[in-house]
């Protein structure tokens, strides 16, 4: 079961969707979310496979109780332009989180509240935080604080510093532009996937390994060049590693 489900109240309201969504489309959202960064999800492009069974098991609170019930909130959240939806010749539905879903629910900081009493008054059920995030809690045993909790914040900015040390030949990344876009939600989600990759000593050999990589570094008759955004998108990210695996 998932054990919290984080929602951008502000970023919702701003957004003039408090009136055509609710807490269940926000809910079925942040799964989506969650599960985009799970290595184990399966992917059609940048879009990953929701199985209906999956969210309504690990979603107890929603209420939902069939297929077709998740289907309906899809095709509404596609609507909204919160997702983006494609089948595979096996019909299954592939979804992707939209620039606009990004936006309206870019945290504060480089990560969303984790689950903690530091401030708001935790229920059973529910734990509002101060002023603009709803974080409800699905276990209500709650017996202990999960270890995602526990992950570190990304340093996005250190991290960039790496980046243009290590990877001299790539795009400068101009922090007035970083803040908010889909970089830097992507690099909270290269950091999210797995300990490995929360520690400065990962990313300095990430962007160094990818600096010898000739097809990275403009050594082709293309001439192309990475940048941050192709090096920290899920795509540019495994196909980087592979290379540097194919190479060791």
């Amino acid at each position: 079961m998932k054990y919290s489900i984080v929602v951008n109240q502000v970023g919702v309201v701003d957004a003039g969707l408090s009136d055509q969504t609710d807490l269940v489309d926000w809910s079925i959202l942040d799964y989506i979310l969650t599960w985009s960064t799970n290595p184990k999800a399966q992917r059609l492009g940048e879009a990953v496979w929701v199985n209906y069974r999956h969210l309504i098991a690990e979603m107890p609170l929603l209420g939902l109780r069939s297929k077709s019930a998740v289907a309906n909130r899809i095709e509404k959240l596609r609507r909204l332009d919160l997702i983006k939806t494609r089948a595979d010749e096996n019909q299954r539905v592939f979804v992707q989180l939209t620039e606009r879903f990004h936006e309206i629910v870019c945290f504060r900081g480089s990560q969303p509240p984790v689950h903690q009493n530091e401030r708001g008054v935790q229920t059973d059920e529910l734990t509002v935080h101060e002023g603009e995030h709803l974080l409800v809690n699905q276990n209500s045993k709650s017996k202990q604080t999960p270890s995602a909790s526990k992950m570190p914040p990304c340093p996005h900015e250190k991290i960039i510093e790496i980046y243009h040390k290590r990877f001299p030949l790539g795009r400068k990344v101009l922090l007035s532009r970083y803040h908010g876009s889909n970089r830097e939600k992507q690099l909270t989600q290269r950091w999210r996937e797995t300990p490995k990759h929360q520690s400065l000593e990962f990313w300095e050999t990430y962007f160094s390994a990818a600096s010898g990589i000739p097809w990275m570094t403009g050594n082709t008759e293309r001439g192309w060049v990475a940048d941050f955004g192709y090096l920290t998108k899920r795509a540019g990210f495994d196909k980087t590693l592979e290379q540097v695996v194919e190479h060791e």
